[in-house]
């Protein structure tokens, strides 16, 4: 099986398009064309936390805002004269506001954007306990709904079901969930899932190749992280 890393960029594809597993990452590999696999457009109050992680300018990854000045998205989206996109289910859309530093996660595929100015909104609630497995969640994002498709204009989400927890693209703990009506692609990376209203993980690897919506995700955990969340952001669980 085929699990690729879901991050967008030329400048990351050497390190973003395989993880250490094999599998393929959920980010853009080429700028802004990517959506869910399967799934439905959703308005942004469906989850207004989510956000839109450009580098050098371009639409790279999937995001979630958890408080004022503070994103969190995957570790391997990361890269150069990043900013974010808050507030809008448009791709491009909403308040873009520059990112003033980054901070990586030693123990999987998490990592920290600090804004350079606070943005008010309605932040993502982090699951601090882990998580039970054989339940339903919801991701989101505006990866590719195709291999190679166009951007997607909107955000997009799925029905997923979480089965067992095993490893991201770093060897961190990570939940796997195999698509209901959609899954992840190229683009989607950093995106969050969701459990009861809590963003319990992050997307790093996709089996899907871009179009089978049945395929198993890996989402880093966020309770497995939400010590160090806490110690860079200060947001804590819930």
């Amino acid at each position: 099986m085929k699990k690729l890393k879901l991050a967008a960029i030329a400048a990351l594809a050497a390190t973003a398009l395989l993880g250490p597993t094999g599998v393929a990452s959920a980010a853009p590999d080429g700028g802004a064309d990517m959506q869910i696999v399967g799934g439905k457009d959703v308005s942004h109050s469906a989850a207004p936390y989510t956000a839109q992680v450009n580098i050098n300018g371009s639409f790279a990854c999937s995001a979630s805002q958890i408080s004022a000045q503070w994103i969190l998205t995957a570790k391997h989206c990361l890269g150069s004269n990043m900013s974010v996109n808050l507030g809008s289910a448009n791709l491009g859309g909403g308040t873009r506001v520059s990112v003033a530093q980054t901070y990586s996660y030693n123990g999987g595929d998490l990592a920290l954007l600090r804004l350079s100015r606070s943005v008010s909104g309605s932040y993502a609630s982090l699951e601090k306990d882990p998580l039970q497995y054989q339940t339903s969640g919801n991701i989101y994002g505006w990866g590719r709904e195709t291999a190679n498709g166009p951007a997607s204009p909107v955000l997009k989400t799925a029905s997923v079901y979480i089965e067992s927890l095993e490893d991201d693209a770093y060897g961190g703990p990570a939940y796997r969930h195999v698509g209901v009506d959609g899954q992840a692609w190229k683009g989607d990376s950093g995106g969050p899932l969701v459990v009861s209203g809590k963003v319990i993980g992050v997307a790093s690897t996709s089996a899907s190749g871009g179009t089978n919506t049945r395929a198993s995700s890996w989402y880093s955990s966020v309770p497995h992280g939400i010590s160090w969340i806490t110690s860079v952001s200060g947001v804590t669980g819930s």
